[in-house]
């Protein structure tokens, strides 16, 4: 939680503890879900009297957009995750975690070496 709290980018840490579990696809992405809303309440309460000047900036729609765009990405995702067995769930999901921490480490090397 301190990681997820510190530096908001700690989703792919916990993706290998879940992957490797024995939970289903749906416990894991409840549990995932779970962590996730309380490190992002816990991010607001924190950093949030730092952007509220920025977030009074932004035109009403953008806010709008922002929910609705959660919504279509909810509605989306439990379709696909429905149609998925366990294996392939997992099976994708370690795909994606070496993706994403792959392109989290050539970020890094890239601000490093410039």
């Amino acid at each position: 939680m301190a990681c997820q709290l510190l530096a908001g980018a700690a989703g792919n840490i916990l993706d290998l503890f879940f992957n490797k579990s024995d939970l289903d696809r749906k416990a894991i992405v409840a549990t995932k879900a779970a962590t996730q809303t309380l490190a992002h309440i816990l991010r607001v309460l924190y950093f949030g009297s730092l952007s509220m000047e920025a977030l009074a900036e932004l035109p009403w729609w953008v806010h709008l957009g922002c929910i609705l765009l959660a919504f279509t990405g909810t509605s989306i995702a439990t379709r696909v995750l429905n149609a998925m067995s366990d294996t392939n769930f997992k099976k994708w999901s370690r795909i994606i975690i070496l993706t994403v921490s792959g392109i989290y480490i050539l970020r890094g090397l890239v601000l490093v070496l410039n």
